[in-house]
């Protein structure tokens, strides 16, 4: 947790601040465009709740931003989510999974967070969703759009992450 909240360099931070301080934490969403997945992210779940930040991709922002408001919810309340653990009260069909994204796809994905987590050691959580017969990006028979939607963030190596394409789009832009 960081000791202090950064300086707020303007109203978007200022705004990113209140939030974290009224309910806890901000949502950050990022559109897809032709040639990325569009994701969300918390801001502030480490700082007010010792939890990992929280981290989704490839979902119409609306949807992205419900599912890590239940989130979010759940944690003001008391619960924890953990790697690899099924958490069924995100989707009515299929239980969703959180896996720990790794420091190094910090800066890239989560930039706001890094921002305001400062240098202190903070965490996050990929939360991934199933595909239509509930199998998940890295599970045998998952529809192959499926991956190409949810990077793998928990993952070291860029193309075993599925994160050749998506950075290299990024730092064209």
């Amino acid at each position: 947790m960081p000791a202090e909240l950064p300086t707020p360099r303007d109203d978007q931070d200022r705004k990113l601040l209140a939030n974290v301080r009224d309910d806890g934490w901000h949502i950050v969403m990022i559109p897809e465009d032709a040639e990325t997945p569009g994701w969300c992210f918390t801001v502030g779940l480490e700082h007010t709740f010792g939890h990992p930040e929280l981290v989704v991709f490839g979902l119409p922002l609306n949807t992205a931003h419900a599912l890590l408001t239940i989130g979010c919810t759940a944690i003001r309340n008391g619960e924890r989510f953990e790697p690899d653990v099924a958490c069924p009260q995100f989707l009515a069909e299929f239980a969703c999974v959180f896996r720990s994204v790794r420091r190094q796809w910090h800066g890239a994905f989560l930039g706001y967070a890094a921002w305001f987590n400062g240098v202190s050691a903070w965490t996050a959580l990929q939360l991934f969703w199933p595909d239509r017969s509930g199998k998940l990006p890295w599970q045998d028979g998952a529809a192959e759009w499926l991956g190409k939607q949810q990077p793998l963030l928990h993952e070291d190596d860029a193309a075993q992450a599925g994160l050749t394409a998506l950075l290299a789009s990024m730092e064209t832009t």
